[in-house]
């Protein structure tokens, strides 16, 4: 388990780019201590920097090593290195959903806390209960870093309503929040998940994310890879828990992503008895395809 590490400060517009560009171009700034003049950023700022590029998944770094951009880390800074896509934003979003030993309060918020209308103290509160029960041996992490972490979670996802005027040159909101995940409501203080609401969800991250649930119990030979409509919603890590859908919507979705996907994905059996069959691609590759459309990769 792990807490903190963003500094309190959530994702901002630009810095994963950045982040990413002087790894490619000057991983050595990130060993001697010159990463905040590189970045024109703070201190602090540097640190989270760090923290968001390794909890998503774009970069490893080996302890007393230069850091090295990650196959999922090439693969946007070859298609999408300004992370303009919605795409891209919903894939670091899964990869925060399923790293646990990384930004724990990120998987448990999306995998476990299921309450769809709650405070930021709700939300504190049950979350310290589940560290109780379930940190076993682990020393618990201090009050005011689960407050701290509770606090960067919320203002990274929760659009503000009604919104709040915003200069265009602002580039302190989150992007996350783009995803459509959470909702703050200023005057109560309250917060309320998406659940069941429609979302713009690419067909290829869709299945991405279906795929790596599937495969958990799949031969690695299988051509095609099997998950029931319920397993689908409620399995850690799922497409249910990831992009915030009932079983009835992520019905509604999967329906939706049949037509684009081809002979690649259907729904089959009855009413209460449904399964979603994907086929087994690389992980990667799913990914690969959503920034390369099949009418491209035919043409190539």
């Amino acid at each position: 388990m792990k807490f903190s590490g963003h500094e309190t400060f959530a994702v901002r517009e630009g810095w994963l780019r950045k982040g990413l560009q002087l790894v490619e171009e000057e991983p050595e700034c990130w060993l001697h201590d010159r990463v905040e003049d590189a970045l024109g950023v703070g201190r602090n700022m540097g640190k989270s920097i760090r923290h968001w590029l390794d909890s998503t998944g774009l970069v490893e770094f080996p302890r007393g090593k230069e850091p090295k951009p990650t196959d999922l880390g090439t693969l946007v800074w070859e298609q999408d290195p300004y992370f303009a896509q919605i795409g891209t934003w919903w894939i670091l979003h899964a990869e925060l959903v399923n790293s646990p030993e990384k930004v724990t309060t990120w998987s448990w918020f999306f995998n476990s806390y299921v309450r769809t209308r709650f405070t930021k103290a709700d939300c504190l509160v049950t979350l310290r209960r589940y560290l109780d029960t379930h940190a076993l041996n682990r020393t618990p992490p201090s009050g005011r870093t689960l407050e701290r972490d509770v606090a960067c979670l919320l203002a990274s996802y929760a659009r503000p309503y009604p919104p709040e005027p915003s200069d265009p040159e602002d580039a302190q909101e989150c992007p996350f929040r783009e995803l459509g995940l959470l909702r703050h409501f200023l005057e109560s203080g309250t917060y309320q998940s998406s659940s069941g609401q429609v979302k713009e969800i690419p067909p290829q991250i869709f299945a991405h994310v279906l795929a790596n649930t599937a495969r958990q119990d799949a031969p690695d030979d299988a051509e095609f890879l099997e998950v029931s409509l319920q397993t689908a919603a409620g399995a850690a890590g799922g497409p249910g828990r990831v992009f915030g859908l009932t079983a009835e919507n992520l019905f509604g979705e999967a329906m939706q992503v049949e037509t684009p996907l081809g002979r690649d994905f259907e729904i089959a059996g009855l009413a209460g008895e449904r399964t979603l069959r994907v086929r087994n691609l690389p992980p990667l590759e799913w990914l690969a395809r959503y920034y390369k459309p099949a009418e491209a990769r035919d043409a190539a």
